[in-house]
């Protein structure tokens, strides 16, 4: 079995390092697994997938958005039995190139949120619809997203829901804590790990700190489109000393092992794996109160109101007032942890694999 996934880019974001996390697994399972990108930076998970001996291509040089990506896409689909797609645009790109390619090849989508923009708009709407009809299987992140997903195209064929996993075995190594920033180790260190974009919502991690003591840091992880604004914000709140951003890292069970707590204040969010690993790190997580983070965090984590600043302010204010509700919190965390082992990922996209390959032969 020879399969495709293709993917925007190897930028940070749950979808990214799932696939920087899984391939190797298929591939060491005995599937033939490689990875098609619009865009080809030379992030860290591409440079992890390359020392892994994965084979990576790029369609081009042009902007992901750019339609000529469908013609350029339309080679590749002749020489998989499946190609197994991840985020928008490549959603479009990939359903466009299969019918002017007459290929056979079988189409597979992994829907991440439960929620975008294209969403509130009709004419979107009426595209999505259509191309979502032209896979033959609908993955499908955490329950959430699979309810939001079926009211959006209208039905529930061939959608399998199948929760994002974490590969708990860096975790359960012994981890020497870093410095995050220089004079880490003085500080009380809240982490959030997620790409810089609207979603993710980094600004009211930023604003809570104004509601903290000096003591308490916000470190980032991850780059994006919103960057820039969050930098300013934290100039213009004074808090500028306190923010730290690091970038795209691929060390993250020791950044989770150097804070001391876990943060996803997402608007809107389809599962939320940076959760999943503070929590298998041993770590308290605090997250919004949205469909999907809600049922991942729910009764093991706290929950506050999204875009609530003050609300998530208290929640860490709780944390670090009192040891034993600190250690309480991150014991139920690891143990919730262990419902989003990779392993179980590992089988549900396989056997969603082998399931439309035995209905490729039928055909």
């Amino acid at each position: 079995m020879k399969v495709l996934r293709v993917i925007n880019s190897l930028e940070m974001g749950g979808a990214e390092r799932s696939i920087e996390t899984n391939v190797p697994i298929h591939i060491k399972n005995g599937i033939s697994v490689d990875v098609l990108l619009l865009s080809g930076a030379r992030t860290p998970f591409y440079e992890s997938l390359i020392s892994k001996g994965v084979t990576i291509y790029v369609t081009s040089k042009t902007s992901i958005y750019n339609p000529w990506n469908i013609i350029k896409i339309i080679p590749y689909l002749r020489k998989y039995d499946i190609v197994h797609v991840h985020t928008f645009p490549a959603f479009y790109w990939v359903c466009f190139a299969k019918l002017l390619s007459f290929s056979n090849t079988t189409l597979v989508y992994t829907e991440h949120s439960t929620s975008n923009r294209r969403r509130n708009k009709p004419i979107f709407k009426l595209i999505d619809r259509f191309v979502f009809s032209r896979y033959k299987h609908i993955i499908s992140i955490s329950d959430a997203t699979t309810k939001n997903l079926i009211k959006y195209i209208g039905h529930n064929h061939c959608i399998t829901t199948i929760y994002n996993g974490v590969d708990f075995k860096p975790y359960n190594q012994v981890i020497t804590p870093i410095e995050l920033f220089p004079g880490s180790g003085n500080y009380r260190i809240i982490t959030q790990i997620a790409s810089f974009r609207y979603p993710k919502d980094q600004k009211t991690t930023i604003k809570s700190l104004i509601y903290l003591d000096p003591s308490v840091h916000a470190v980032f992880v991850g780059t994006g489109a919103t960057m820039d604004y969050c930098k300013e914000l934290s100039e213009e709140l004074g808090v500028a000393d306190r923010v730290h951003f690091l970038g795209i890292r691929t060390d993250v069970p020791t950044i989770v092992a150097s804070s001391d707590i876990i943060v996803m204040s997402s608007i809107y969010e389809g599962f939320g794996r940076a959760a999943v690993e503070g929590m298998a790190g041993r770590k308290p997580v605090i997250a919004s109160n949205v469909p999907g983070l809600r049922d991942i965090v729910s009764g093991a984590g706290l929950l506050f109101t999204s875009q609530k600043d003050n609300e998530l302010a208290e929640c860490i204010r709780r944390l670090l007032a009192s040891s034993t509700y600190y250690d309480e919190v991150a014991k139920n965390c690891h143990e919730r942890a262990g419902k989003y082992n990779v392993d179980r990922m590992i089988d549900g996209y396989e056997n969603v694999y082998r399931s439309v390959k035995r209905c490729q032969k039928l055909l």
